[in-house]
């Protein structure tokens, strides 16, 4: 029997909490949608939850691939992964329901997961 690609196994395998969190370290810059920004302001990071580094190439990329995604999935990677907001959360701003959020950010990781390239090697590294 083989285990199934989760979106934690995604989320790990292109480390998108690294991402998120380099993002909030303003690496990002201000290319970032005004509302993402807005969310931000204030915001302190937990230093109780580390994350893996990101090389600012991979991050570059991620970004890259965040701003081509369609605005549903793109609002949740944001919300989400730099925004540090629960599912359960950014369901309710965006007056949707979980599963729909929760598609939005599988079909985001999938994209992204992807568009990463080494799909082979980054099969079996996630199975």
């Amino acid at each position: 029997m083989t285990d199934s690609i989760t979106a934690s196994k995604l989320e790990d395998d292109i480390m998108i909490w690294s991402w998120g969190q380099w993002a909030r370290e303003g690496m990002g810059g201000s290319r970032y949608p005004a509302w993402v920004i807005i969310m931000l302001r204030g915001y302190r990071e937990s230093r109780s939850k580390m994350f893996p580094d990101i090389s600012d190439d991979d991050a570059l990329k991620i970004d890259s691939l965040v701003a081509k995604l369609p605005e549903g999935p793109k609002s949740v990677v944001y919300s989400l992964y730099v925004c540090n907001r629960s599912i359960n959360y950014v369901a309710g701003m965006q007056r949707r329901s979980k599963h729909a959020v929760s598609q939005d950010r599988d079909f985001a990781l999938a994209t992204i997961w992807g568009a990463m390239g080494n799909l082979n090697e980054r099969a079996e590294n996630i199975a």
